[in-house]
Order: structure tokens, then C-alpha cells, then sequence
């Protein structure tokens, strides 16, 4: 809320004419010129809340053997995919024989061979 233009002390509640000037000034303030408005507070729009849906993404059962038939069959080697990726090829060594696959190197996977290897739950 704006402050009192002539005190400064308390919250500005009316438009006032003050020696030819309209200043937004608090009732005291207003007592030495004429009111011209009340000042309507302003109107505070709060956006709808939309409830969000929690959702967990795991990879599938089978995420290694998709990601080494997927990469046989376009003819790569572990190595060479690697390289595709900008992986190390210790990661896609792990992610194949299903020790470990990071979500982000699975999305990686999943846009360069086509596959699914994570879902929603």
C-alpha cells in the first residue's frame, strides 16, 4: 500500500487537492485540502491452484537387454554408441549388463535408439 505523500507516516487512504495538487495523502493529511476519492485497495487475483500429480518414473523391468538388441540391430558397437551418446563406455557397459542406468543417460538412449526404458507410476 502506498504511504501518505505529505506525512509519510501512515498508509494513503484518499486523493486529496492540496494548493492545487492531487496527492494520494492519509485522513489526518486529507483535513488540510479536499477529498476528492476514497482509494480502493488494490485487487489481489490469486492464480487457480492446480493440483499436481505426482508421478515417479522407474525404468523398465528389461532395460538392459532392450538397449543391447536395440543397439545390435543398428550395427553398433559398445563402444561406438558410447561415443554417440558422449558417454564413457563404462556406462553403457553397466547400463547393458543392468547394474546401473541414470535417468538422464536413458532418456539419451531411449531418443537414439527408439526405444521405451522408462515408465510412470
Amino acid at each position: 500500500m502506498v504511504s501518505c505523500e505529505v506525512c509519510g507516516d501512515r498508509p494513503a487512504e484518499v486523493k486529496a487537492r492540496i494548493e492545487n495538487s492531487v496527492l494520494s495523502v492519509c485522513n489526518s493529511c486529507a483535513a488540510s485540502g479536499s477529498v476528492i476519492a476514497k482509494i480502493q485497495p488494490p485487487i489481489v487475483r490469486r492464480a487457480p491452484q492446480i493440483a499436481e500429480q505426482v508421478t515417479e518414473e522407474i525404468l523398465v523391468e528389461n532395460y538392459a537387454q532392450k538397449i543391447r538388441d536395440a543397439r545390435s540391430v543398428v550395427g553398433l558397437t559398445q563402444d561406438e554408441f558410447a561415443l554417440k551418446l558422449s558417454v564413457n563406455s563404462a556406462v553403457l557397459k553397466a547400463a547393458e549388463s543392468g547394474r546401473r542406468l541414470d535417468m538422464l543417460t536413458a532418456r539419451r538412449i531411449e531418443k537414439a535408439l527408439k526405444i521405451k526404458l522408462i515408465e510412470n507410476i
